[in-house]
């Protein structure tokens, strides 16, 4: 899906890919990524979460929790976060995300469906008790590159994914 939603946003043209920061284990991954699309990779998660205002975590479900304490004394309350991650519920990504701080965070849960892989998909999106209303439109302005977006309440949002 990171790959889908990257295509998307550089054909698109919402961003050029010299702007989009991709970080991902594999080196023939980012290899690839960057060749495809001129973004720029690495491997070190504390860099991206450093550099880039809004995070997309597009990552497996099961590694998400490992991912969020590993990168959360970067992320500031000023970041947005936005997880493409299947069945993690806003509220463990932002106690994962808060350790052991009283912070709060803007965090947009997103499911987009598989047509999204070729820019037709539909995403549902459910906001965060912190996310503003600049936020909101930002994520749907992200997953307007792969097709269309509906505002759902998060309760809804796996429903709504089976559904789809």
């Amino acid at each position: 899906m990171a790959e889908a939603l990257i295509k998307g946003l550089v054909s698109a043209s919402f961003i050029e890919g010299k702007n989009i920061f991709v970080s991902e284990p594999s080196e023939s991954k980012r290899d690839a990524l960057h060749h495809a699309y001129k973004v720029k990779v690495t491997a070190d998660n504390h860099e991206l979460a450093k550099k880039c205002d809004i995070i997309i975590l597009a990552v497996k479900p099961q590694i998400l929790s490992e991912v969020l304490k590993d990168i959360r004394s970067w992320i500031g309350q000023k970041k947005m976060v936005v997880s493409v991650a299947a069945g993690v519920p806003i509220s463990i990504i932002e106690r994962d995300l808060r350790g052991d701080t009283n912070n709060k965070f803007s965090i947009v849960r997103t499911m987009p469906n598989t047509p999204a892989l070729v820019q037709e998909g539909v995403t549902a999106i459910a906001s965060g008790e912190h996310v503003t209303k600049v936020d909101v439109k930002i994520a749907h302005r992200i997953f307007e590159a792969v097709g269309s977006t509906v505002d759902v309440e998060e309760g809804h949002l796996d429903a709504v994914t089976g559904l789809s």
